[in-house]
């Protein structure tokens, strides 16, 4: 992600249940680009969405929504049955900066619970200013987005592939 056109930061972390069941991952992704807005935001979400999608992906459902000047996202999948359930928080800082937190929860079983406990607790860190409804950037916001959940489907599918390889043992 951090050759993503725009990327000011990014992180992440993953943590893996002791059966290997389930998987929780973190990123946490700031960008610059031109005047951040609603639409802006929205449009990197739709991306999100969809980058998620692909070879053995089945979409079950996204809602995406303000509160505040906080665009609150979730988007449910499933990956070679496996659910895949996505929380995702984005604000605008002071110096135009857009902050995407993330929590990917996969798997099944209580950890997984405890994941998507934690996603309802989830933040970007920093004091949201406020945002104008539009900023027309094309589908520039659009592509981040998809980028940005193309990212996070090839995680999911690397943890099924080396959980797959280690039940084969």
């Amino acid at each position: 992600m951090r050759a993503v056109p725009g990327t000011v930061d990014v992180s992440g972390r993953a943590w893996i249940s002791p059966n290997a069941e389930a998987q929780a991952t973190l990123i946490d992704w700031a960008f610059q680009h031109g005047t951040p807005g609603r639409k802006l935001l929205l449009e990197t979400e739709r991306g999100a969405v969809s980058g998620q999608r692909g070879e053995g992906t089945e979409h079950v459902s996204d809602n995406a929504h303000f509160e505040g000047d906080m665009l609150v996202a979730q988007s449910t999948d499933k990956i070679e049955g496996q659910l895949v359930h996505a929380e995702r928080r984005y604000v605008v800082d002071a110096s135009g900066v857009v902050h995407v937190a993330m929590l990917v929860c996969t798997g099944q079983g209580e950890w997984l619970s405890s994941c998507e406990a934690a996603q309802q607790t989830l933040s970007p860190g920093v004091d949201a200013v406020a945002i104008p409804d539009d900023a027309d950037r094309g589908l520039t916001p659009y592509q981040l987005g998809r980028i940005t959940g193309m990212i996070c489907g090839a995680g999911v599918l690397a943890w099924l592939v080396w959980r797959f390889a280690r039940s084969q043992r």
